[in-house]
């Protein structure tokens, strides 16, 4: 947070080596898991796409809380490590990591234990870095899946109306007014919505401006 970033790259990667070593031993001492912290799913909740995710510590000092299971410190030290080679240009070793990632929540996911907006954001940044690699058809249809993901479980959720702001530039961007107009008309619905309001849920707007970004 204090923008020491060669400070936080040293600690992060301390720390999967330290997770590896304990992953070890566990393995050959044939030991029971931590249990899972019961609040997991919020703790893996993103909310800003630039922001790392902190993992709490009130469990070393308080018995009574459950600990985070090394699994998801594991994840967070990974997704946190990625910002970290992302925001220093490092593009190929982000992307690698944040393969890593997804492929290593899909099933998380699955089972409700990580927050959406965390698989929300791991594709929107899978899409951006396919944008900044000059893999546009790539890019494009990660963002769409990004919205898809988006209106199916974080339609009132500001993150996902950053998400579609993002899109709307990248279609003005390339001249797709009209596609442009409804992407940024769904972020105008949610940044106007309060939680008594409901956000109109159709998917046929993902679906017009598809073909056009394809």
């Amino acid at each position: 947070m204090e923008n020491k970033v060669s400070d936080a790259f040293m600690l992060y990667k301390q720390s999967l080596l330290l997770l590896n070593e304990l992953t070890s031993m566990r393995d050959q001492q044939e030991a029971v898991e931590n249990p899972r912290n019961p609040d997991s799913y919020w703790l893996s909740e993103v909310r800003n796409f630039s922001e790392p995710i902190f993992i709490p510590l009130d469990s070393a000092y308080d018995a009574s809380i459950a600990p985070c299971s090394s699994d998801f410190v594991s994840l967070v030290v990974m997704y946190n490590l990625f910002l970290v080679l992302r925001k220093t240009g490092q593009t190929k070793d982000a992307r690698s990591f944040l393969d890593l990632i997804r492929n290593l929540t899909e099933r998380g996911f699955e089972s409700g234990e990580f927050h959406p907006t965390l698989k929300l954001s791991i594709q929107v940044h899978l899409a951006e870095i396919a944008f900044d690699c000059g893999e546009q058809d790539e890019a494009w249809h990660l963002f769409v899946e990004a919205l898809r993901i988006g209106q199916e479980s974080l339609n009132r959720d500001l993150l996902f109306a950053t998400v579609c702001a993002r899109m709307g530039g990248l279609l003005m961007e390339a001249r797709y007014i009209e596609e442009a107009y409804k992407v940024f008309q769904k972020a105008t619905e949610v940044y106007e919505s309060s939680p008594m309001q409901i956000v109109d849920t159709d998917s046929n707007w993902i679906d017009d401006f598809t073909a056009a970004a394809a």
